[in-house]
């Protein structure tokens, strides 16, 4: 580890692509969009909470 790292993710109402793209451009590290699917939520969990370079 050595180091602290800060994720930030979006969550947009009925956002479109240009949202996404938007929120990944200003420095996001991901997006997700409400409703919230709890399968869509744990599988961007798994994927930030896995990384190995943490």
């Amino acid at each position: 580890m050595g180091y602290l790292t800060q994720s930030a993710s979006n969550e947009g109402l009925n956002a479109f692509i240009e949202d996404r793209d938007a929120c990944l451009a200003s420095g996001m590290d991901d997006f997700i969009t409400k409703p919230v699917v709890p399968d869509r939520l744990y599988e961007i969990l798994l994927k930030w909470l896995s990384q190995e370079d943490r």
